[in-house]
């Protein structure tokens, strides 16, 4: 199972993520002030690691944005690292399975700026989840959405 490990604020990496996060919500719809809760970088297990690192060595990478919706408060899986057991949860779900091609009739919708994703999240409260992945063999279709479809 993946580990949830919260980015410090003070680290290059939050700090490039949440740039690139408020950039893209602030260059689209929300113009508002978006309030950032926790950036957390999911571990995968090694063995699931490399094959990816192996993978995506051989084809061009793009980072992409993934809201879901949740069912669980967020905020208490990130203290506890446990998941909850709804079936429904799209948190947990990609967390306990990565995103699945076969749970979502056949495709997976990313958004190349986080404004994109952020129409497709549903609140628990008042948070909202969204991922950011690095997706190989994407397919762009008009530039601002991708789509992972499992029959390529």
């Amino acid at each position: 199972m993946a580990t949830l490990t919260p980015l410090l604020t003070t680290s290059q990496e939050y700090s490039q993520l949440h740039n690139e996060f408020i950039s893209g919500m602030n260059n689209y719809l929300y113009q508002t002030n978006q309030n950032i809760i926790s950036i957390l970088k999911i571990q995968m297990p090694s063995h699931i690691v490399k094959r990816h690192e192996d993978y995506k060595g051989q084809y061009s990478v793009q980072k992409v944005y993934h809201g879901t919706k949740q069912r669980c408060n967020v905020r208490t899986t990130v203290i506890t690292n446990k998941l909850c057991s709804d079936q429904y949860c799209g948190v947990c779900g990609i967390l306990r399975l990565g995103p699945r091609i076969p749970m979502n009739n056949g495709m997976v919708w990313f958004g190349c700026v986080s404004s994109i994703s952020h129409g497709y999240t549903v609140p628990h409260g008042d948070c909202r989840a969204m991922f950011v992945m690095d997706v190989v063999r994407a397919n762009t279709q008009d530039g601002s959405v991708v789509t992972i479809n499992s029959a390529e």
